[in-house]
């Protein structure tokens, strides 16, 4: 039979205990109780976030469930460039690495091109819950989404601030 060889004293207790993978429901965001709310692990990118113009619940460190694991969680309320303010009605849950890599392409580019092609700013911003703990496109059985770590979000459909609605649909195969 096999016999563990002894831990030393020097071995550092793990710090996490491993969880047992639950059964998440591929279409639907998973609860995050607010008590988790509280100071950011990484506030380093939550400042840049607030500088660019993102008004930001953060998460103390990261969400964790089964194989899915968001670093430096943070839920994005809305939105601040220049001559808008953009709302994000879903209140994605993202990484906040990517938020800020969002934020950019919004004041970059999404902003920029929704004005001149509509002859309006944008006003509220659809993009579902952002965080999802599921496969690639709802298979539980596939490799997990990049929602399942807040590095993906789906832009669903943009109100402009007239009113006029743009929907964001699948390309045509």
């Amino acid at each position: 039979g096999f016999t563990p060889p002894p831990v030393s004293k020097s071995t550092p207790e793990p710090t996490e205990q491993p969880v047992a993978r639950t059964t998440v429901d591929p279409v639907g965001p998973l609860p995050i109780p607010p008590a988790a709310r509280t100071t950011p692990a990484e506030p380093d990118c939550v400042k840049a976030l607030k500088q660019l113009g993102a008004s930001i619940e953060a998460f103390n460190g990261s969400i964790t469930d089964g194989q899915c694991r968001v670093e430096n969680a943070v839920e994005m309320t809305s939105f601040r460039t220049e001559s808008q303010l953009i709302e994000f009605p879903d209140r994605p849950i993202l990484a906040c690495a990517f938020a800020l890599r969002f934020a950019e392409w919004i004041k970059e580019s999404a902003a920029p091109i929704v004005i001149a092609q509509s002859k309006s700013p944008i006003g509220k911003l659809h993009t579902g819950p952002g965080y999802q703990c599921r496969g690639r496109n709802g298979d539980i059985t596939a490799k997990i989404s990049e929602h399942g770590f807040g590095n993906a979000v789906d832009i669903e459909s943009f109100t402009l601030a007239d009113g006029r609605r743009i929907v964001v649909t699948d390309a045509p195969q």
